[in-house]
């Protein structure tokens, strides 16, 4: 995908040539049942965020989140928190997307991230498709 979560073509073809893609963040609702996971994220320096009840190691997950893991209300309550949470990230992105600020560039692309201010340089577009006609 592209700053503006279009895909790319022929990414799917170039991701045979490249290593396997790593998540920027996990979430883990509950860390007992998922300690592979914990154990592989750290492995790869992945940060995770982990909801650590008392019978959990709160040193498993990067940023523990103290509370009941077995109360489904409660799980559901951090899971919506984070889920809007990252969806505000996301809305935030695109829209320093649209004014031409890219502020992530994925590794396997093997592309230069773009200075600020430079409009479609990684689509080769004059920006003028998010913006109208300036």
């Amino acid at each position: 995908m592209d700053e503006f979560d279009r895909e790319l073509p022929g990414y799917d073809e170039d991701l045979r040539d490249r290593p396997a893609l790593k998540p920027d963040l996990v979430v883990c609702l509950n860390p007992l049942e998922n300690w592979v996971m914990l154990h592989e994220c750290g492995l790869n320096a992945v940060p995770t965020i982990g909801v650590v009840d008392t019978d959990a190691n709160p040193t498993w997950v990067t940023y523990p989140i103290p509370a009941n893991d077995d109360s489904m209300r409660c799980v559901q309550v951090i899971a919506g928190v984070l889920g809007r949470a990252g969806g505000e990230g996301q809305k935030r992105r695109r829209e320093k997307a649209f004014e031409g600020n890219v502020t992530y560039a994925p590794a396997a692309l093997g592309k230069a991230m773009p200075t600020k201010g430079a409009r479609g340089a990684r689509t080769g577009g004059s920006g003028q498709h998010a913006h109208g006609s300036q």
